[in-house]
């Protein structure tokens, strides 16, 4: 039906942009009594998988009802009065649909080539592999879905990074989250001071870890959570970094993984040695001992997720544990090293400290005196009259801080080790003493010789032996 275009550079309508999308929608609209949609000329590639028009560019901005499409079969799509795209993939509707469509054809003089690249084109930067999720879901989600793959949610730390980023969401065409949730990793435990509708990206921080310092505008929408509430932000495919709730779901996530650690980067830690000391799972532990305590740093007990301190303790409790205690200063860097190098949105983690209705500490959740301690600097002067409780920020030289008890952070719970078993420890007695056994008999052998010599003794035997001294009578 296409061969009644008359020019040969002429094809089924294409898209581009936003406003070549309103474009079309006022073009249509004169129509609006004859025609709902107008058809948009695309296919789905199988060599490549991926969505084209038909001149073969990839198809990039796009505006779908119900967010990324998905198909793996003939399809057709259109454009309707209101400017949003519907596509449609049962053939028993295809006749209908024609019918109520117009045929739009295009000339486009422009260069093409940007239109041949894919998200693929800009997976690699530098030392980082990116990946595009393509599926909807939340913050906490997209945090999920990279951990599993070995990465982190993608975080940006310059100009020029940030370009990069923007080039993925918009060959993309979707909005997505950052350290993204397709676009950013922006993660808030307590955003402070009172939202403007633009302002600079206080109070947030990078969930794998990295220092916040490429500040750019972040944009509020009526729907943003609250002052007091975690947030989120997502970048658009025009690179605007808006706030968000956590829990907005969006059309996909960028990914990173590197094998190099810098101050804008992060490997993934490697999983530590298992303890037979520390609590089992199907022949395997993913706890970390330090001394006579086992640590749960691992982010698949806790769901990818961070809670407020009431959850932690419920939490722990399930895992037979306390909500993590400090004791020695030892102890202390030893957690916040974990907490850096294995980042999980943010890098408090709460202390099983307990805290009178002054903000004053009083002892260990399990009863123990405060001995050792580690207070940031006027930490406890400023005491709001809310709830308090203690976390430890590993970003800030693992020094402690009271916040509000409602608020969230990591959790990480702690048990005692057991002790060595009995007879686990006979048997590695035995073992020595066979051992020793063992060394002492070879020793013996190779020192035999020293004790030996070459001469041999032997009887004489002559004549005069045979000689009886007894006669016989005669």
């Amino acid at each position: 039906m296409f061969s009644v275009f008359a020019d040969e550079d002429a094809h089924v309508l294409t898209i581009r942009d936003k406003e070549e999308n309103e474009f079309i929608r006022q073009q249509l609209e004169p129509f609006r009594n004859l025609v709902q949609f107008v058809w948009l000329g695309m296919f789905k590639d199988e060599n490549d998988n991926q969505t084209k028009w038909f001149d073969g560019t990839n198809v990039q901005y796009n505006n779908w009802k119900y967010g990324r499409m998905s198909v793996d079969k003939p399809f057709m799509a259109g454009l309707n009065t209101y400017g949003v795209w519907f596509y449609i993939i049962n053939k028993l509707y295809f006749q209908d649909l024609k019918q109520k469509m117009i045929v739009a054809c295009k000339v486009e003089k422009d260069d093409k080539k940007q239109y041949n690249t894919s998200v693929v084109d800009f997976q690699q930067y530098g030392s980082l592999s990116y990946q595009v999720l393509p599926q909807k879901l939340t913050w906490f989600k997209a945090l999920e879905e990279c951990g599993r793959r070995g990465g982190h949610l993608a975080s940006i730390h310059d100009l020029q990074h940030d370009a990069h980023i923007n080039l993925i969401t918009k060959t993309d065409g979707l909005n997505c989250g950052l350290d993204c949730p397709a676009k950013m990793d922006f993660f808030s435990t307590f955003q402070t001071g009172t939202p403007k509708q633009k302002h600079a990206a206080s109070g947030y921080e990078w969930s794998d870890g990295t220092a916040l310092k490429y500040k750019p505008n972040i944009f509020e929408l009526s729907s943003s959570p609250g002052p007091s509430e975690a947030s989120c932000v997502y970048v658009t495919t025009e690179g605007k970094w808006v706030r968000s709730s956590c829990q907005t779901v969006t059309e996909g996530a960028i990914c990173y993984t590197t094998n190099i650690t810098t101050a804008s980067q992060r490997a993934k830690l490697q999983t530590a040695p298992a303890s037979n000391r520390c609590p089992q799972k199907d022949g395997g532990s993913l706890w970390v001992q330090h001394e006579e305590h086992c640590y749960a740093f691992d982010t698949s007990f806790y769901n990818y997720s961070v809670y407020n301190m009431e959850q932690a303790k419920s939490f722990c409790d399930n895992l037979d544990a306390e909500v993590l205690t400090v004791k020695t200063k030892e102890e202390n860097d030893f957690v916040s090293k974990h907490l850096a190098d294995d980042p999980l949105v943010t890098s408090k983690a709460w202390l099983g400290i307990s805290v009178n209705s002054e903000g004053k500490p009083l002892s260990w959740i399990d009863t123990s005196a405060l001995e050792y301690s580690n207070w940031k600097t006027g930490a406890l002067s400023s005491v709001s009259g809310q709830k308090q409780c203690a976390v430890l920020n590993a970003a800030a030289g693992g020094t402690w801080e009271l916040v509000q008890c409602n608020t969230i952070s990591r959790v990480v719970c702690q048990t005692k080790a057991r002790k060595s078993s009995p007879a686990a420890l006979v048997i590695l007695i035995i073992l020595l003493v066979l051992l020793l056994l063992a060394a002492a008999f070879i020793v013996y052998k190779k020192k035999r010789a020293h004790f030996s010599t070459t001469v041999r003794y032997k009887r004489t035997y002559d004549q005069t032996d045979s000689t009886s001294i007894v006669t016989d009578p005669e």
